[in-house]
């Protein structure tokens, strides 16, 4: 099996516990190993497979796992080619520079975010929103639907 070290490159290793497992398939932005691995002691009766199947949304061009279907904050969101969702959580993504942009909703600095397999460009992070009304927005990602799909992680 393989496990990620810190400077993100893989090393052969015995897997000791599930621990080292999950530190080995996520890599975020954010704390996604300590998110998924508190949803892992929530869902402990699930199987794996069940937790990994529908459950998940996929880069549509690798099927590298992006984000949970749990983590859906809103599917009103509108992107420039179609619906969007709002996830409270990613992972798996690489986000590129920062920029202040203006959407529908106002002026927001964001950063667009890439599948970190493929470079598919997936979405956006909200940083910071301007307007009091959006700063639910800070620190959520916008997964464009047309870029993701359901699958098995």
């Amino acid at each position: 099996m393989y496990k990620m070290m810190k400077e993100n490159t893989l090393t052969q290793d015995s897997i000791i516990s599930i621990g080292d497992i999950f530190s080995g398939i996520f890599l975020s932005t954010d704390s996604s190993f300590a998110y998924f691995e508190q949803k892992w002691q929530c869902q402990a009766n699930s199987s794996m497979a069940e937790l990994m199947a529908s459950r998940a949304y996929c880069c549509f061009k690798c099927q590298n796992l992006v984000a949970f279907h749990d983590d859906i904050v809103s599917k009103d969101f509108q992107a420039s080619n179609g619906r969007a969702f709002l996830f409270s959580h990613a992972m798996n993504i690489i986000l590129g520079p920062k920029e202040d942009r203006q959407l529908i909703t106002g002026l927001h600095t964001v950063a667009d975010v890439y599948c970190s397999d493929c470079g598919e460009e997936l979405g956006w992070k909200y940083i910071k929103a301007y307007e009091e009304t959006q700063k639910y927005k800070e620190g959520k990602c916008v997964l464009e639907k047309f870029k993701i799909i359901k699958g098995n992680g």
